[in-house]
């Protein structure tokens, strides 16, 4: 997954596919992912607003042996969908791709 910012805003983008997810009024972004470098763990959390990224930490921190289990040892990334009048429940789960990867 990557990000930018453009004239038109910020946006999250699946790199492989192009597919980009924007904020708007009603939901705001986030995202997990998980690679390998060097032979260590790092995880990247952001979202795109406040609440993309406080919902994409809280859910890591919560649902993080549910994540172990669907992608065992794996490199993924998934994206979340916030709806901003909810806090940081999620609105929908809505990518999550895994793939073996050392850098």
């Amino acid at each position: 997954f990557g990000g930018t910012k453009t004239s038109y805003g910020d946006f999250l983008e699946e790199v492989k596919t192009g597919k980009r997810w924007y904020p708007n009024n009603l939901n705001d972004y986030g995202f997990i992912q998980k690679v390998h470098i060097n032979n260590k763990t790092v995880f990247i959390i952001a979202g795109l607003g406040p609440l993309g990224t406080i919902g994409a930490g809280y859910f890591l921190l919560k649902n993080w042996n549910y994540l172990f289990r669907k992608v065992n040892n794996c490199d993924f990334g998934i994206v979340f969908e916030f709806d901003v009048n909810k806090s940081v429940q999620i609105s929908k789960e809505i990518k999550i791709t895994k793939r073996k990867v050392s850098l």
